[in-house]
């Protein structure tokens, strides 16, 4: 199993952050829908509120992800329909997805697991609640997005963004 944390410390408050996360994902399910002439399309199985044992009040989801084109035109050719099953609990500020594709078997499976923390900049350790074992697997990623400009001056990367009242830096 691969295990990998990736820690990004956003700009926003957890408010200002659900808001996007939702318009987001709103955008590309409505984005996505107009897309059927191409095969790329999402088909909404479940689409329900939840109570979960340990997060609390939020949304459980059930799709299909049919890929269409996205596969090379030869292996589109030889295979038969491909698609993606998603299963979501939005749980914010906790979530989990997981992605199963039938056609290879139950065995494969990848999940995306989200922790939002107020007032974190990443330095918070086992945020997910990992074993011992499954801490000596980890690899943790700190991406912190302004620091990669590095061709800018921080003059030009705080002009860039303007936002100060709850960048955590």
């Amino acid at each position: 199993m691969l295990i990998i944390e990736y820690r990004v410390p956003l700009p926003f408050t957890l408010s200002e952050y659900q808001r996007g996360q939702v318009y987001s994902i709103a955008r590309q399910t409505l984005d996505t829908a107009n897309t059927t002439q191409t095969g790329e399309r999402v088909e909404f199985l479940i689409n329900e509120p939840i109570r979960h044992p340990e997060w609390g009040e939020g949304r459980y989801t059930k799709k299909l992800i049919h890929l269409g084109n996205r596969l090379p035109r030869w292996l589109a050719r030889l295979a038969p329909p491909i698609y993606v099953v998603e299963e979501s609990w939005n749980c914010f500020p906790n979530c989990r997805s997981v992605y199963r594709s039938p056609l290879l078997g139950e065995t494969f499976q990848m999940t995306c697991e989200s922790r939002h923390l107020a007032n974190d900049v990443g330095g918070t350790e086992n945020v997910m609640g990992l074993r011992p074992e499954e801490l000596k697997q980890r690899k943790v990623v700190k991406h912190r997005p302004l620091a990669q400009t590095s061709h800018r001056s921080s003059r030009a990367r705080c002009i860039l963004f303007q936002k100060n009242s709850t960048w955590p830096f």
